[in-house]
């Protein structure tokens, strides 16, 4: 488990950290995904569901990725998902109301549990 590639030289996994929790299931867990495709999704979906069985973390458990179609296989197993929204800012050259209609018609397929940005994307 880590967030950024300098933090995994300890090698966690998500199963020692709930391990090493004294109540699994009074914390939560947001789970951000750098590598969630449709290849890994179902083999993902599967463990956190063997996880989440074993400590009874279903309900505290989201899974943030900003693949949309991993992200529907992942919510049909019946697991939350946050879908992350690019920053429409961070690029000038892009075409931001076709942008915004992308990622609006991204949202309305999903319906994802919850949606996770940066800030300056709050107007959308």
């Amino acid at each position: 488990m880590a967030h950024d590639l300098c933090d995994i030289a300890n090698e966690l996994s998500f199963d020692s950290w709930l391990a090493a929790l004294s109540a699994q299931n009074k914390n939560y867990s947001w789970l951000d995904f750098k590598n969630l495709d449709v290849n890994n999704s179902d083999v993902i979906s599967k463990r956190l569901l063997q996880l989440s069985e074993q400590y009874h973390i279903k309900k505290h458990v989201m899974i943030e990725s900003y693949d949309w179609n991993a992200l529907k296989i992942i919510k049909d197993k019946g697991l939350a998902v946050i879908l992350w929204v690019d920053n429409i800012n961070d690029d000038k050259n892009r075409d931001t109301p076709a942008r915004y209609r992308k990622t609006k018609e991204k949202i309305m397929a999903l319906q994802p549990h919850a949606i996770s940005s940066r800030s300056e994307m709050y107007s959308l």
